[in-house]
């Protein structure tokens, strides 16, 4: 593990170092958010609040799954609506392995992944430069 962080690897390129910080500057991938990683926002449904479903979604089988991860909701003629308020995730916050199948299930991608450089190697001088690391600190 890296700096208490789950993934790195190396890049072998022939491009320069100005070419392939700047790719790593320009590149986020959104994607579902994996148990023990931060979410960018809050994902808070209020009483009452009627589901959106993801597209190609049956409401009787998203209901079943839902209500088995311990969302608070009714099935009422094809809608799924809460009976409580329910929070499955907080910006900032680890989120859990409930919360985790929820966001997949309702089709919510809550992650930015990013590439952070560590250091650069050069061939033709041998030296390896590390870069100062500015990493948002996990909790």
């Amino acid at each position: 593990m890296l700096f208490n962080y789950d993934d790195a690897g190396v890049l072998l390129t022939e491009k320069t170092k100005d070419e392939v910080l700047r790719k790593f500057k320009q590149y986020s991938e959104c994607d579902f958010v994996k148990a023990g990683q931060t979410p960018k926002d809050t994902l808070m449904f209020q009483k009452d609040e009627c589901l959106t479903l993801p597209p190609r979604s049956d409401a009787r089988n998203l209901y079943l799954k839902l209500k088995e991860l311990g969302m608070p909701i009714k099935l009422s003629g094809g809608v799924i609506k809460l009976t409580d308020t329910c929070c499955v995730c907080e910006a900032g916050v680890l989120v859990t392995e409930n919360a985790t199948k929820i966001l997949k299930l309702l089709h919510k991608k809550m992650f930015n992944y990013v590439f952070v450089p560590l250091c650069c190697w050069s061939a033709s001088t041998g030296e390896t430069e590390y870069f100062r690391l500015d990493l948002p600190k996990r909790r």
